[in-house]
């Protein structure tokens, strides 16, 4: 999983690795939502401004506390992620 390539899908320049945060992925939330304290998990960066105040997870997730409008109308699916690809089949 780690030599996945993961691509910003706004600007599709790769991701860089970013610090490490806590916080809940998509199974997290579906299997156990009561969970109190995450792990530390590695963070995927990009500098483009598009992206700014996001990251994305290794499994592409995008992970926000600002939500930006402008994402409605971004493709978000482009990064690979299981999730993203579930809904491809219904948009």
């Amino acid at each position: 999983m780690e030599d996945k390539i993961l691509k910003c899908p706004f600007c599709k320049s790769k991701l860089i690795l970013g610090d490490k945060k806590r916080y809940e992925t998509v199974v997290e939330h579906v299997d156990n939502p009561n969970i109190n304290q995450y792990p530390l998990r590695n963070t995927y960066l990009c500098n483009c401004e598009d992206s700014k105040g996001v990251f994305w997870d290794i499994y592409g997730d995008i992970h926000s506390l600002e939500f930006k409008n402008n994402f409605i109308n971004k493709n978000t699916s482009a990064i690979n992620s299981d999730s993203w690809k579930f809904n491809e089949r219904y948009y």
